[in-house]
């Protein structure tokens, strides 16, 4: 029954093979479509651009404010009559009248008025202004490195698909291999040389064989369509590598010795968070000294809309010192100094991580390239058993177990050895990830 089914699904697997749309893609073209097309990119990107209004929202610290309205009413109003008509320039003698100043006729009274607000010394809000310009470049090298590691993830991605076409025709040639294994152990079986076990072993073997094809189909459409998710590409296409998985040849001892992370993004990025909270912490304590303001206001009056008949102005200034808020503006205080030694906090405690991670991606790339050297060393060794084995074999002279064994260990070791190339090219990339090589 097995045997029926993994044939169905070796028919299925080659006609999707047949009729397959595949579309290349490189290492280059896929860097250059997440920086343009990656939404993650583009929601940094707002985020900067959220965080430079924000910046810009502080000149208003510096800058003036100023305004223009106009109003206008009809009134009787004993009290805003006399006011309306001695704004308006024209109150005379008769408007003395006692009857006139208790029972005025009803005037119409429109006022146009400019005025300006001009800061002239906050110093908490002029902290609070550097304090979000040192947010604004933090924001910037934070967008850097999620870039880098977008890249990263990408590179791996791509890598991974390299690995499971390479992986997929090591497959496709134990499966050929399987199936003349198979069949000539079938004659040898229907002629009596060998025992049924020794049939069954080589069937199990050609079932695994189609497992793992199936498996690597699988694989490679996942990591496809995670691929095309990172560059919102919609196709119904798999994409397929133009090149194979090669060692990068990046790795040299002075690499070790240059090793320097103080310059990185992320970790300018923290040390530009922190002295932004400083700042913060700084504008509150500087928020218990005495502000000044100045202000200004010309007005128009007049019975007729949008009329300049007289006009009035006055100006001043205002010093203001705000005592005390019922301890609310101590507690942010408060608040601010703990969150700035927070973040400090913090910037060590990363600091002391990513020394840690280097130091480890530095151990993983040498027994990485150990295991790829003995990868490569077994897959010789255990092509030449294979083969003296299945000469051996041909003649008569060797079990079918024995063979099927040296066949399976010559397709690991070979999966193993590409795993093992794949391994190292990861670690030398996290490593240039690291540390911005």
């Amino acid at each position: 029954m097995k045997a029926i089914w993994f044939g169905i699904m070796s028919v299925v697997l080659t006609q999707m093979s047949w009729s397959q749309d595949y579309k290349a893609i490189s290492i280059d073209s896929l860097s250059s479509a997440i920086q343009s097309k990656n939404l993650s990119i583009k929601i940094n990107a707002e985020s900067l651009n959220m965080t430079q209004a924000q910046y810009r929202e502080t000149n208003a610290a510096i800058l003036p404010q100023i305004s223009v309205s106009h109003q206008g009413f009809r009134t009787n109003n004993p009290v805003m009559a006399f006011g309306s008509k001695l704004n308006q320039g024209v109150f005379n003698q008769a408007d003395f009248d006692v009857n006139a100043l208790n029972n005025p006729e009803a005037l119409s009274n429109f006022t146009t008025t400019f005025e300006i607000a001009q800061p002239v010394l906050n110093i908490d809000k002029l902290i609070q202004r550097k304090a979000l310009k040192y947010a604004y470049k933090a924001q910037e090298f934070q967008n850097s490195y999620r870039t880098s590691a977008l890249i990263l993830k990408s590179q791996t991605l791509y890598m991974q698909l390299q690995l499971a076409y390479d992986s997929e025709k090591v497959i496709k040639k134990a499966l050929k291999t399987a199936k003349i294994n198979k069949t000539q152990t079938q004659n040898f079986y229907d002629e009596g040389l060998i025992q049924k076990a020794d049939l069954l072993a080589a069937q199990m073997r050609l079932s695994e064989v189609k497992t793992q094809s199936i498996e690597i189909q699988n694989q490679i459409q996942n990591l496809s369509d995670q691929i095309k998710q990172l560059i919102q590409d919609e196709s119904d296409a798999t994409l397929k590598p133009i090149d194979t998985l090669q060692m990068i040849d990046l790795w040299t001892n002075s690499t070790i010795e240059n090793t320097n992370i103080v310059n990185t993004s992320d970790i300018k990025a923290f040390e530009l968070k922190s002295q932004s909270y400083s700042k913060l912490y700084d504008a509150q304590k500087y928020s218990f000294l005495p502000t000044l303001n100045a202000f200004g206001q010309l007005q128009f009056f007049d019975d007729e809309m949008f009329g300049t008949s007289s006009d009035n102005y006055f100006f001043g200034a205002e010093l203001k010192w705000d005592l005390f808020k019922g301890y609310g503006r101590i507690a942010k205080l408060q608040k601010t100094k703990a969150e700035a030694e927070k973040v400090k906090i913090e910037q060590q405690n990363y600091l002391q991580q990513k020394q840690n991670d280097v130091k480890q991606s530095i151990r993983n790339i040498e027994v990485a390239e150990q295991n790829m050297n003995s990868h490569e060393i077994a897959v010789k060794q255990s092509k030449e058993a294979y083969r003296i084995l299945k000469n051996r074999y041909d003649e008569g002279l060797e079990k079918t177990t024995d063979v099927l064994i040296a066949e399976t260990k010559y397709a690991n070791m070979q999966l193993a050895y590409l795993q093992s190339v794949f391994n190292y090219n990861y670690n030398l990339l996290y490593y240039q990830f690291l540390t911005e090589k």
